[in-house]
């Protein structure tokens, strides 16, 4: 799943700076092959030896003032787009059942039938399945009809949101921007710091539409761990089959 990791203590609590440094090191000493972690953005990141580090980008929305600060420092034709799509009669409410998840699937069939598997409708329903509140879909409406969706993954202090799909007939209507709005205040009234867009890595025109939703750019690390005999094996595997 596109997101990001924490490690956490016996008592929920995240462990961070030095103590993760240890457990890093520690993590090491187990018969691990391959372990990739994507660590979450507020945290302290040590330099850790056996584990490799790259650097990417992601947009998070601050809701530490509120959300009706948040949306302040939206762009000013994304919060035209989303009044202009109340006047015309959208509206957004959430959903969190399986029939929510068909939903979502059928606005897009042909994106999802060549997604990877861990965004397929079955992991959804386990997802709304076990998760509970955790994991909430958000619609935008238009006469009764769903025009636009989205997933979010909440956690304790964070929301992201980590799928999101427009009926391509609809997209005059700006759905998104809509949708955006209503999920940002929906997260600060739950008493959510960051609303993360996430990553937009090589995607310039979804990483300038989330600057215009007020994301700002934050950078997140991405560790590797990789034992000598497995990374000899995977580089002879793409070798083989010339990747």
């Amino acid at each position: 799943m596109d997101g990001h990791n924490v490690i956490l203590n016996m008592d929920g609590s995240v462990v961070d700076g030095p103590r993760l440094r240890q457990v890093l090191i520690e993590l090491k000493q187990c018969k691990l092959d391959r372990l990739i972690l994507n660590f979450w953005q507020e945290l302290a990141i040590p330099e850790t030896p056996g584990w490799s580090a790259r650097w990417f980008d992601t947009s998070v929305i601050d809701l530490g003032a509120g959300a009706e600060v948040a949306l302040d420092r939206m762009d000013a034709k994304s919060r035209r787009m989303a009044q202009q799509a109340q006047r015309r009669g959208v509206s957004c409410a959430p959903r969190t059942d399986h029939a929510g998840v068909e939903i979502f699937f059928d606005m897009l069939p042909e994106r999802w039938a060549n997604a990877r598997p861990l965004v397929s409708k079955r992991f959804l329903q386990i997802l709304v399945d076990q998760a509970g509140p955790d994991v909430e879909l958000r619609f935008a409406y238009y006469e009764g009809k769903p025009i636009a969706g989205g997933v979010a993954l909440y956690g304790s202090k964070e929301v992201y949101v980590w799928l999101t799909a427009v009926d391509e007939k609809m997209a005059t209507f700006r759905p998104l921007s809509i949708l955006h709005v209503d999920a940002i205040r929906a997260a600060a009234a739950r008493g959510m710091r960051w609303y993360n867009l996430g990553s937009s890595e090589g995607l310039p025109m979804v990483k300038r539409l989330k600057d215009a939703f007020g994301g700002t750019t934050t950078k997140y690390a991405r560790l590797t761990l990789e034992k000598n005999h497995f990374r000899l094996y995977r580089r002879f595997r793409e070798g083989l089959t010339g990747r």
